[in-house]
């Protein structure tokens, strides 16, 4: 992983670099002003950026309000490193998107609990795909390779899934690997039986090639299966028709209010990915990593919605799931109190906190795209078992999950959009 180090003091440039390179195996570029700092983003990938407040040329407030303004480097990461105490530069900060705010004298064990967890949260976001990748499926403008030893599959497959968007059919890795360096795709459903080429080579192959976003969809994979690890998605192999539509299903592109969105703000639930963990490492210092789609877990949980209007076409409404366990530890960690004090006021008010802070991402995010929006406060009600929620078809949304590992809890966010219209 790529950081960039922006401070003026030398010591304690060297000293971040070489806790980020020993400890994090990190890559550090640093550098000692403001300026500086926007010429190397402008020019070079980072995952994630530390700046000094108090710099010349340009100030910490003044490079982060750049990055931000800027489309290459609008969703980095960013840790702000000052001594600045001062609530109303906080909330400017705090405002703008940062991701942690350390203050000096650094520590190394709170640098790196902080950083580890934004690193990791980003690297996961790169290699297994968050909401980003989530967001391509098989249209008419988003063709798809079918890779495959057995003839009969690979025409079923074609058969069915060719009425949705077009369809490349491979009998062998090698064969694949080809067709892929000739003409990328957003899709690659990888099958069995790939001879000399087995699967985890033709997926590292494509790995180190792709020069498009690409979603590597397993079909039979078996669940002991090492695989599982290195594919965005699975399905089971079928080939009755209806089976076999079940199973792409969620990797065809849906007739709804979804796609439509999805085509006006594309990778919008990327930002909403990023937005949840970044909020969760905030304000509860708790490392929220995107596991996937799925509901939200069994039992008492609290749900906090809010409703965001966008260009007048389209409506989002924005669920998340708390299970109670989840809201009272972070209560507890923002409240300064106990357990045995703790009410359902002051869980209901975390979770509507959490919710209206994830919803200004995204309002701030569309802004910054040009697209009118506008979010309500938060709605917040206890349920007695956050499964039980409606479900959402795949055209009118999706539910995340999120594993908060060191609560052994998942969280849930819910997006279902609507046009306003039919709300």
């Amino acid at each position: 992983m790529r950081v960039l180090v922006c401070d003026d003091d030398p010591a304690a440039r060297f000293v971040a670099k070489r806790w980020l390179t020993s400890a994090l195996g990190c890559t550090v570029t640093d550098c000692e002003d403001g300026v500086q700092a926007l010429e190397l983003l402008s020019s070079h990938p980072f995952d994630l950026a530390l700046i000094d407040l108090d710099l010349p040329r340009l100030n910490g407030v003044e490079v982060v309000e750049a990055i931000r303004a800027n489309d290459l480097t609008r969703d980095l990461p960013i840790v702000i490193l000052s001594q600045e105490r001062r609530e109303d530069v906080v909330r400017t900060l705090v405002a703008l998107g940062v991701s942690a705010y350390l203050l000096k004298p650094l520590r190394e064990r709170t640098v790196l609990g902080r950083i580890g967890p934004l690193l990791s949260t980003r690297r996961a976001t790169r290699s297994v795909s968050a909401r980003s990748l989530s967001e391509i499926r098989l249209g008419p403008d988003t063709p798809a390779l079918l890779v495959d030893g057995d003839q009969n599959f690979r025409h079923s497959f074609v058969s069915v899934a060719g009425e949705y968007g077009p369809v490349m059919p491979a009998e062998s890795g090698a064969d694949a690997l080809a067709l892929y360096r000739r003409s990328p795709v957003g899709l690659v459903f990888i099958g069995s039986g790939l001879g000399i080429m087995r699967a985890d080579t033709l997926i590292k192959k494509i790995r180190e090639i792709e020069s498009t976003p690409t979603r590597l969809i397993g079909v039979g994979v078996p669940a002991e299966s090492e695989l599982r690890s290195q594919l965005d998605g699975t399905m089971a192999r079928a080939f009755v028709t209806e089976t076999l539509l079940a199973e792409l299903a969620p990797f065809i592109r849906q007739q709804g209010p979804l796609p439509g969105f999805e085509d006006l703000a594309p990778q919008f639930g990327a930002c909403l990915t990023s937005a949840v963990t970044q909020v969760f490492g905030m304000m509860g210092a708790l490392e929220a990593t995107h596991v996937g789609d799925g509901p939200a877990d069994g039992g008492p949980g609290i749900v906090a919605r809010v409703v965001v209007d966008v260009q007048q076409t389209h409506q989002l409404e924005l669920d998340l799931v708390l299970p109670r366990v989840v809201a009272e530890e972070i209560s507890i960690r923002l409240l300064g109190c106990d357990r045995e004090s703790l009410d359902d006021e002051g869980c209901i008010a975390t979770a509507s906190e959490l919710a209206n802070m994830v919803s200004g991402r995204l309002d701030a995010w569309l802004k910054g795209r040009s697209l009118a929006s506008r979010c309500t406060l938060p709605e917040t009600q206890t349920v007695a078992d956050g499964a039980a929620l409606s479900p959402i078809s795949p055209g009118e949304g999706f539910s995340s999950r999120f594993q908060l590992a060191e609560l052994s809890q998942h969280v849930a966010l819910r997006v279902r959009v609507r046009h306003p219209a039919d709300a």
